[in-house]
């Protein structure tokens, strides 16, 4: 389970599960987030920071350089739907994810889009060489 600390997080909040609203169960999770992906978090966190400080999408060129457990721990965040829209709702970015080790993100709605090109660069070494 990714994020086995949300069962406690639910008991903590006297939160049932099935009659919390998507709400409470969203914020659920984000705490779990954080207990359980520290490392992802505090990395979906800054990289949210940068991205609105530049505003304008920005893909992590140097996010291969992570620690394998540091990618999974992000994958586990932007990786998933249900996940990387809660990411997305708290840090008011939009993400994306490209090829396990490439996050992505725009300012506000802003879908983050890759190119022909850009996919490609972040495939043949230019950007990362990392075989998923």
């Amino acid at each position: 389970m990714s994020y086995p600390s949300v069962t406690n997080v639910l008991v903590e909040r006297n939160l049932n599960l099935h009659s919390a609203s998507e709400a409470q169960l969203r914020d659920a999770l984000w705490e779990a987030f954080h207990r359980d992906l520290p490392e992802g978090t505090a990395y979906v966190t800054a990289f949210a920071g940068k991205i609105k400080a530049e505003g304008k999408q920005i893909i992590d060129h140097d996010a291969h350089k992570m620690t394998p457990a540091e990618i999974a721990q992000v994958s586990r965040l932007l990786g998933t739907d249900v996940a990387r829209s809660i990411c997305e709702e708290k840090l008011g970015v939009t993400f994306a994810y490209y090829n396990c080790h490439s996050p992505a993100g725009a300012p506000g709605g802003t879908p983050p889009k890759v190119t022909a090109l850009q996919q490609i660069m972040l495939q043949n070494g230019e950007h990362a060489s990392v075989d998923c």
